[in-house]
């Protein structure tokens, strides 16, 4: 398992602000610990070479202050806009709200006439069931499982939604 104690001590032990008992503590870490070790040399080297007075002492370019001063100066929220006028702000919330209205419109539109598709055919199938079972007792030749068929179908239709103009003939298992 990866050692931890560089991210808790380490950079404090390096920077000298632990305490003597810390100090102590974390030095014979260090010599037991490869991990902590490497961290630790790794660190110096990098503060010997990076951490120098030259480095430190540079003075950032004038166009870097001037940049750092134009973003900080305003503290406004800034706010991005397709152009500069206010009107453009008006026209993106007007075409989004009208853009949601008219998608709003056309799907209560399709459920509606989902809906009333719906209630045509199941009218139209219970009108077709009841057409054959006039001409089944008008008298025309069909058998009893013809019959028990027909039945089966306007139960079904009553029960379970239409599903003749789909082909599909409807058996009632159970009360066979």
């Amino acid at each position: 398992m990866a050692c931890n104690k560089w991210e808790e001590t380490g950079l404090l032990f390096s920077s000298g602000e632990l305490s003597a008992d810390e100090h102590a503590e974390y030095s014979a870490h260090i010599a037991v610990c490869s991990e902590c070790s490497e961290e630790y040399t790794m660190y110096t080297s990098m503060q010997k070479r990076f951490f120098t007075a030259p480095v430190l002492e540079a003075q950032p370019s004038a166009g870097c202050d001037a940049e750092i001063f134009r973003v900080c100066a305003d503290g406004r929220k800034k706010i991005t806009t397709l152009t500069f006028s206010p009107f453009a702000a008006i026209f993106k919330r007007t075409v989004i709200s009208l853009s949601l209205f008219a998608l709003g419109f056309v799907s209560v539109s399709y459920v509606t006439m989902k809906m009333n598709n719906s209630t045509m055919n199941q009218t139209a199938n219970v009108a077709e069931v009841n057409t054959l079972q006039k001409t089944d007792s008008a008298g025309a030749s069909t058998d009893s499982s013809s019959d028990s068929i027909i039945d089966n179908s306007v139960n079904y239709a009553n029960k379970r939604g239409n599903m003749g103009l789909k082909g599909v003939v409807p058996v009632d298992l159970q009360n066979k």
